[in-house]
């Protein structure tokens, strides 16, 4: 899933992107409600915008079956400021620390 647990974004507009074999995925954002996501280029996909700061995106997949078959919680921080120059960007637009 982008962005991982723990990743940097530097813009407030990303797309979250699910790798999952499964028949629907959703996400929500901050304890508000679920988004269906769309399917393209072999991922599940989400465009949002979000303000600067901490946040917590929980994924829920529908299994074969229907119902919710797993669940999973990723805590990121959207950044406000300009990339620090020692961070480079990931190929999937997180940042990371060099070195």
């Amino acid at each position: 899933m982008y962005p991982g647990e723990g990743e940097v974004v530097a813009s407030s507009r990303l797309r979250f992107l699910i790798e999952a074999p499964n028949r629907r995925v959703e996400i929500a954002v901050d304890g508000e409600g679920w988004r269906a996501c769309r399917r393209g280029d072999g991922y599940w996909w989400l465009d949002a915008a979000l303000e600067p700061g901490r946040h917590q995106a929980f994924l829920r997949c529908e299994g074969p079956r229907g119902g919710a078959e797993s669940v999973r919680v990723c805590r990121f921080l959207v950044s406000a400021e300009q990339p620090r120059a020692d961070l480079k960007r990931t190929a999937r637009g997180a940042l990371h620390a060099e070195g």
